[in-house]
């Protein structure tokens, strides 16, 4: 198993904006290169050391976030696996196109929270799913 960088899947720093009482955590804006178009969001909310997994959508690409928490995301492709930690203090953009396994795991000891900015509307024909058996892929590194 080789853990490597140069796969599809890209990671964008994004910004966090302090402001009266609080702060704005942005996360895709329309200009931006990473955006194709726009399907559905969701928050996908994880139970402590909860993995998910495997999924691969055949049309769809995912732009997600951490707003809260923190989660490993692990994709496959071919032989090679892109290993990236996402949290509210590593914030960052995770896109993943189609044709490409992911899963990904809560290694925060609460709840965390992900939101996929997906391009396009839920269908459940271009969605494919393994159990974490089918893909061997040692969790605790």
């Amino acid at each position: 198993m080789a853990l490597i960088m140069e796969i599809n899947p890209q990671i964008t720093d994004l910004k966090k904006i302090k402001c009266d009482g609080g702060k704005i955590l942005h996360v895709l804006s329309k200009s931006s290169s990473k955006f194709k178009d726009f399907g559905e969001a969701y928050f996908n909310i994880i139970n402590p050391s909860v993995i998910k997994g495997w999924n691969m959508h055949l049309k769809g690409t995912c732009n997600i976030v951490v707003p809260k928490g923190e989660i490993k995301f692990v994709i496959k492709q071919n032989n090679n696996f892109f290993v990236e930690i996402i949290s509210e203090q590593s914030y960052k953009l995770l896109t993943i196109p189609p044709n490409n396994w992911f899963a990904f795991q809560n290694l925060s000891s609460k709840q965390s929270i992900m939101l996929n900015i997906f391009s396009i509307e839920h269908d459940p024909m271009e969605l494919q799913k393994l159990t974490l058996n089918k893909i061997n892929f040692d969790w605790n590194l």
